[in-house]
């Protein structure tokens, strides 16, 4: 899917946990995510792709999560969105135990990006992305995001480039979040992608060698999160990989 002219690329993230697992399980929590959430959100046409992925280690709140890419983050303050992102619709319930409404298992943490800066001009999280990293940071003073935009490209990426796995890279500002258990989460605002075509990278390893690189940025001016996710599954636009 081409981006328009003047559109801005952006990321819809849906992260889940479930709150009821006596009553739904992962499983059943994926065909509900392959069968319901992504057909009806890749039917409204304002997505390329989405990767579906599960976190790589234990200390996700939201360890279910789903990557939308957006050609244009306009879409996301559409009705079409608006509707489609809702939790509970009619036909939920042929694929859902109990009471069939999926916001009575589940809470939701949904944030929209803009898209700063990439390494993988290709419109989509590619098939070739077998596991990725998210850093969450914020500078500890303010940052323009052209400042932010200049240090991703001149001290993330000639290091990601050294990395034979590393496969894509993006930089986001966080543009919208909301909590289906109403509010906001506190989520900083910048928002980093690394994407590898391994399932397992040494994501201590990678990192301790991003700290010794020339390049790298002085941790002591950043707040930061990290969190890994294993890819479960991709689908562009008009075909499922």
């Amino acid at each position: 899917m081409p981006e328009a002219k003047g559109a801005v690329p952006g990321l819809c993230l849906v992260g889940v946990k479930i709150t009821k697992p006596r009553v739904l399980s992962a499983a059943q929590l994926s065909r509900w995510h392959d069968e319901r959430q992504i057909p009806r959100l890749m039917g409204t046409g304002g997505f390329s792709s989405v990767v579906r992925a599960v976190a790589g280690d234990d200390n996700s709140e939201f360890p279910f999560l789903s990557v939308y890419v957006m050609p244009d983050v306009a879409f996301a303050r559409s009705e079409t969105f608006r509707a489609a992102i809702g939790l509970d619709h009619a036909d939920d319930g042929g694929v859902l135990p109990g009471s069939g409404k999926i916001s009575d298992m589940i809470e939701v943490d949904f944030r929209i990006y803009r898209r700063l800066s990439e390494n993988h001009a290709d419109g989509k999280i590619s098939g070739a992305v077998k596991s990725f990293a998210l850093v969450e940071a914020e500078a500890r003073e303010p940052q323009p995001e052209d400042t932010s935009r200049k240090q991703f490209e001149e001290n993330f990426v000639p290091f990601l480039k050294t990395i034979p796995s590393s496969v894509h890279a993006e930089r986001y500002a966080l543009e919208e979040e909301w909590w289906s258990a109403g509010g906001c989460l506190y989520n900083r605002d910048r928002l980093d992608l690394f994407g590898f075509d391994e399932e397992e990278p040494d994501h201590r390893g990678n990192f301790e060698r991003l700290l010794s690189h020339p390049s790298a940025p002085r941790l002591e001016n950043f707040n930061f999160d990290i969190r890994t996710f294993v890819v479960v599954g991709n689908v562009q636009a008009g075909r499922s990989v």
